[in-house]
């Protein structure tokens, strides 16, 4: 027996039949947008990440505060098992706005960048910008823009595969397409910008390939370790370099300092020596004539003078031998007004730190003393920082919010 419900529902599809067409349409729809949309997203999505390895996007990339020695390079690229590029950029402003442009080096080694419309520059005083910057700031394709005094004509918009959103610090809360952008120029052009203002960029690629961000933040994880003890060992030997050199300078320069030192004081011991012994002379004749012993201001002679010439005319008297003062009770009678060593005496450039500390390890000698060197931190300033390097921004891919 047939089921009799099925001419009901062939009635009630026919009753409400715009309401089921409606539905069906709306499914039809509906079905169809979630649809396109998931394959149009997995679509760009693989697009996106092929983009990776078409335009040779970084795994990452360090700022030093100069340019990487070579010697250390190869050993952060060795340990790091990674290779480094040269991605060296400068930041100017837009003259008469607030508006910041980073210009690169046109490069064919890593981060290429995509021209959507124009050309690439083939003069210095061209550029390549950002399309959405130019977009938002109504630049088309052969205007000029001016950065540092110099107009550059813009002759295509392109993509930087670093920079998907223009974040111009990765710290930044949300990227900014209208007050900055990015660039490319000739080698020529890029040089004529201020120099000064260089970042001494690097990216670097990994010698292997990774299946995703977790063996990436491991690959990152290590190559920072590396990173720093080398950096630290760098700087360290710079340093240890520095300090060598300054004490030898300090010990060539002290004994130099010794010398003149000691030459003034022999010439000085000698004045005395002589006066001591003309007033000898001059006393033994007073008091042979006299019967009285002469005064020291009689004799022109200060009080340790006259008692040494006390001694020595008693000496004589009596048949016996002098004892004289030894040179040490000389020298420390006499070192206040013998003149000193200064700077311009020696032949080597010294500030007023380090003299000072030749001239108080001297005076230590002199009295007999142990002389302390000041701490480590009194010697900052006498370090030349200049081959010390420093980072100033490190970021891997998986964390870089413009990738």
């Amino acid at each position: 027996m047939k089921n009799p419900l099925r001419k009901r529902i062939l009635r009630e599809l026919k009753k409400d039949a715009v309401k089921y067409a409606a539905v069906f349409i709306m499914m039809v729809l509906l079905i169809s947008m979630c649809s396109g949309m998931r394959v149009s997203n997995e679509s760009l999505k693989k697009a996106y990440y092929d983009s990776f390895e078409l335009y040779r996007t970084e795994d990452g990339h360090i700022t030093f505060d100069k340019a990487l020695p070579e010697k250390l390079r190869n050993t952060l690229e060795e340990k790091g098992s990674l290779k480094f590029f040269e991605n060296m950029y400068i930041d100017t402003d837009v003259e008469g706005t607030d508006k910041t442009v980073r210009t690169y080096r046109i490069s064919d080694e890593i981060n290429d960048s995509c021209l959507l419309s124009g050309e690439y520059p083939a003069d210095e005083n061209e550029i390549v910008i950002d399309r959405l910057f130019a977009k938002n700031n109504s630049i088309n394709i052969g205007d000029r823009i001016s950065l540092e005094g110099e107009k550059y004509k813009v002759t295509g918009l392109i993509a930087l595969a670093q920079y998907s959103t223009l974040y111009e610090n990765n710290t930044d809360s949300m990227f900014d397409s209208l007050n900055f952008c990015v660039a490319e120029m000739t080698d020529e052009g890029f040089l004529r910008l201020d120099e000064r203002d260089i970042r001494y960029n690097y990216a670097w690629m990994y010698n292997s390939s990774y299946a995703d961000d977790i063996e990436q933040a491991e690959l990152s994880e290590k190559f920072l370790d590396v990173l720093r003890d080398e950096i630290e060992d760098y700087d360290e030997a710079v340093v240890e370099k520095q300090i060598d050199e300054l004490t030898d300078i300090l010990e060539k320069a002290g004994e130099e300092y010794g010398n003149i030192y000691k030459d003034s004081v022999e010439e000085k011991l000698s004045e005395v020596s002589e006066k001591i012994k003309n007033g000898a002379a001059e006393y033994a004749a007073v008091f042979s004539k006299t019967g009285k012993a002469p005064s020291a201001s009689e004799l022109s002679v200060d009080d340790f003078q006259f008692s040494v010439i006390e001694d020595t005319v008693r000496a004589m008297m009596t048949g016996s031998e002098a004892v004289m003062p030894s040179e040490e009770e000389f020298v420390k009678q006499y070192k206040d007004s013998v003149q000193k060593p200064t700077k311009e005496q020696l032949s080597y450039e010294l500030d007023d730190f380090l003299f000072g500390i030749i001239c108080d390890a001297a005076e230590a000698e002199i009295n007999d003393e142990e002389y302390e060197m000041p701490e480590d931190e009194a010697f900052e300033d006498e370090i030349d920082k200049t081959d010390i390097i420093g980072v100033d921004d490190y970021i891997p891919r998986y964390l870089n919010n413009a990738i």
